[in-house]
């Protein structure tokens, strides 16, 4: 080989490791970014429309004259009933030392605002990687008024979110992986909720006054407890007849009169 393209090449091969040590790595999105992660509920006994979505924000708000600038957002469906849990990430880097930061959560639905948060949240303020507990006002309501469940009406049959007491006399265990067991009856006639370990979904109906169920589907997970009691309770939802209605309680009842389940209309804290 002529000893210039030996030269050539050889000084070539020589520089490819040096160029590639010093090359700029870009950085890695994950190293980069950390998290604001807990839970939006509110105190209102109502369940959010379908469709209604959850917005959360984290603002930098040092400055009371201009309006805030938005580091980072995630906005999600509110499915199901509250508490709400969210995620959201955000980089480090872009915090500044010596400015304030806070918190934005809106619910909105079909550009109506439902709930937001009417008080200043430091996300900041407690121990890192601690979860944050999120209450959020009615937009256009008191912002704390005291509560008092004697005067509020009796809970309807549907659009109430009912809380199970005693499956077949028994009081149910939720392990704490899971989920407590819920009825929800929507005014399209569709029943859903959780079961413990599974959510379920189907349909419901009021034929002479009673109550029954059909077409309930669940999901498949497998649970390490509680499987045995979500079958009885799936069981006694399918085996209903009938209901009676008293305050803030409500039993299913099957065909032979038995109360299978019990269940409350839960006031949120």
């Amino acid at each position: 080989m002529h000893w210039y393209y030996f030269r050539k090449w050889g000084l070539l091969a020589a520089c490819l490791p040096l160029l590639a040590g010093c090359q700029t790595q870009p950085r890695s999105v994950v190293e980069s970014s950390a998290e604001l992660h807990g839970t939006i509920t509110y105190r209102e006994r109502m369940l959010l429309p379908p469709e209604a979505e959850i917005t959360v924000s984290l603002e930098d708000v040092s400055r009371m004259d201009v309006a805030s600038t938005v580091l980072a957002q995630s906005s999600f469906a509110a499915d199901g009933s509250p508490p709400y849990a969210f995620k959201l990430p955000y980089d480090p880097e872009a915090l500044v030392a010596g400015h304030r930061y806070g918190l934005r959560v809106r619910i909105e639905h079909e550009g109506q605002l439902l709930f937001s948060n009417d008080t200043h949240i430091d996300p900041f303020a407690g121990t890192a990687g601690e979860p944050l507990a999120i209450v959020v006002r009615r937009a256009g309501g008191p912002s704390d008024a005291p509560r008092d469940p004697a005067r509020m009406p009796p809970a309807a049959l549907t659009n109430t979110y009912w809380k199970v007491l005693l499956i077949d006399q028994v009081a149910p265990v939720v392990p704490a992986t899971q989920r407590e067991i819920h009825l929800v009856l929507q005014d399209d006639g569709i029943a859903r909720g959780h079961a413990g370990c599974n959510r379920f979904r189907g349909s419901f109906s009021q034929p002479a006054a009673g109550l029954s169920f059909g077409g309930l589907i669940s999901t498949r997970m497998a649970c390490a407890e509680g499987m045995d009691q979500e079958q009885r309770f799936l069981q006694a939802l399918a085996a209903t007849t009938g209901f009676q209605l008293e305050g803030d309680t409500l039993a299913l009842i099957d065909a032979e009169g038995t109360r299978r389940l019990y269940f409350e209309a839960v006031y949120l804290p």
